[in-house]
């Protein structure tokens, strides 16, 4: 099995996916488990920990989605799709009794080279850069570049501090609701290898595993070592196919025994077709839980999370501005505003063409006022557009009320003229008085603008060639503001931020 060393740390790089997730798929390159992971997993009393898992009640762990694109260009997945697949996790996940809630509504990373990272190294700053304390930390974006369909950091390993350790990322393109990689990247994030793990690059070799599982053979035949090799659990079958393969065909490959291989294509973290792929072994599942088992627990940060109580959203957000069947909504710089909810955390924009359903808009914001000024509407253009109400235990996709409007000609002045590329302000949300980071490639002075949402000018800084945050007044009110960074030469770049109270 080859190895892939990324700074030090084992990585699991897993389910290559040049076109679609239909077809299947061809080999990709995989992280063995760390020696100190390897060792541990050989360790674990599993009838101990069947019996706990039995009497445990259920885990709830916060998983925060970041959602990454271009700025010309938006997230290549819908958010009713996303909502999908975590549904369809929450279900494989299930029998091990860990289910997911929202650590909060999904974050945006605008940035030209992290929506196609071209190298690991270019992601882990992404990750070193945005991940969040306390939860697992997702990232969607397109790893076409890479050859990937997702990875994930086993526990202690990859970038982040230790309460914010490793993370999960997925290609947009493997991501939808029939696809495994998303189970399949948490298995690894919770400490699971692959089955082929060691046996795939020589099945015959005699530190590949075996298929006996029996401890007893009589020479010449040699006992099973499924503790010891494979994934080191003996309740999956032997497993040597480290390329795609279809449901059941297991192709004629024997062991050092003679015994051939008929492994599992309903494991998850095998590299069976999606069809076929649904479920964790007790064993894996018993390794997930120890990864949890307690604060000291490599991912038992994780624990210390308290899940949001939530109640049924039983009502509608109402639309205020534009009114239903406005006639003359500015089409490059318009403002949605709709009635708040009891019990929503954030809501669910959509906004597309009437005539031809484009979507123009599919979003998520924390409160009930959305700025669209992107230029990607027409003028003199029939529209529609929907609110739904969320909070962080839903994932459910609701049904959508579309609401009628039509824009009118371009009179506001167009924030996205003669724009700078390539510049990220993060945290976003931010709570009030923190430090805004500036994540740029450029080292150039300029103005930093922050704007409320009537167009005044609420607090200015020069930022200089080498900073690279500024600190926020402690004394601005909490809502919606626009960020203006501006060059001497009058280039600019405009963000749109939340801040929190």
């Amino acid at each position: 099995m080859k190895k892939l060393l990324f700074s030090g740390l084992i990585t699991a790089f897993c389910l290559w996916h040049p076109l679609a997730q239909a077809q299947l798929l061809d080999e990709c390159g995989t992280g063995d488990t760390p020696p100190e992971l390897s060792e541990w997993l050989q360790k674990l009393d599993h009838a101990q920990l069947s019996a706990e898992n039995i009497s445990n009640d259920t885990i709830w762990l916060a998983a925060q989605i970041f959602l990454v694109h271009a700025p010309t260009g938006a997230p290549a997945i819908t958010l009713d799709s996303l909502k999908r697949s975590f549904q369809v996790l929450n279900r494989r996940f299930a029998p091990a009794k860990i289910q997911f809630y929202q650590a909060g509504m999904p974050r945006y990373i605008i940035n030209q080279i992290w929506s196609n990272p071209p190298d690991k190294q270019i992601a882990t700053l992404m990750i070193d850069s945005f991940n969040l304390n306390r939860v697992v930390n997702i990232y969607f974006t397109n790893l076409g570049s890479q050859g990937l369909c997702g990875y994930a950091y086993y526990p202690n390993s990859g970038p982040g501090g230790p309460i914010s350790r490793g993370a999960a990322m997925m290609s947009y393109s493997c991501s939808g609701p029939e696809s495994g990689t998303l189970a399949h990247e948490l298995g690894h994030f919770f400490s699971l290898p692959h089955p082929f793990q060691g046996t795939s690059g020589n099945p015959a070799a005699s530190t590949a595993e075996r298929v006996t599982r029996d401890f007893n053979e009589t020479a010449p035949r040699l006992p099973a070592n499924c503790n010891t090799s494979g994934d080191f659990f003996c309740d999956t079958k032997a497993d040597p196919y480290s390329a795609r393969w279809q449901c059941l065909s297991n192709p004629a490959t024997f062991d050092i025994n003679g015994d051939r291989f008929f492994a599992d294509s309903s494991l998850i973290m095998s590299y069976a077709a999606n069809t076929c792929r649904d479920i964790f072994s007790e064993q894996q599942m018993n390794a997930m839980n120890a990864t949890l088992a307690s604060t000291s627990a490599s991912r038992g940060y994780l624990l210390a999370r308290q899940r949001p109580s939530t109640s049924p959203i039983t009502v509608e957000a109402m639309p205020l501005t534009p009114a239903i069947g406005a006639t003359d909504v500015q089409p490059n710089f318009a403002h949605f505003n709709w009635t708040a909810v009891p019990g929503a955390t954030f809501y669910h924009v959509r906004i597309k063409r009437a005539a031809i359903p484009t979507m123009i808009k599919d979003t998520v914001v924390a409160g009930t006022f959305l700025s669209v000024y992107d230029n990607k509407m027409n003028i003199n253009t029939d529209f529609q557009w929907s609110v739904t109400p969320y909070h962080e235990n839903d994932f459910v996709v609701k049904p959508i009320t579309w609401h009628d409007f039509r824009t009118s000609t371009r009179t506001a002045t167009n924030v996205f003229e003669n724009e700078i590329a390539d510049i990220t302000v993060y945290p976003n949300p931010i709570q009030q008085g923190n430090q805004l980071n500036i994540l740029r490639q450029n080292n150039e002075p300029m103005d930093l603008y922050m704007h409320d949402l009537q167009g005044k000018v609420v607090f200015t800084h020069l930022l200089t060639a080498e900073e690279r945050a500024v600190q926020l007044p402690a004394d601005l009110p909490a809502g919606t503001y626009l960020i203006r960074l501006q060059n001497n030469v009058g280039k600019s770049k405009t963000q749109k931020i939340l801040l929190m109270p």
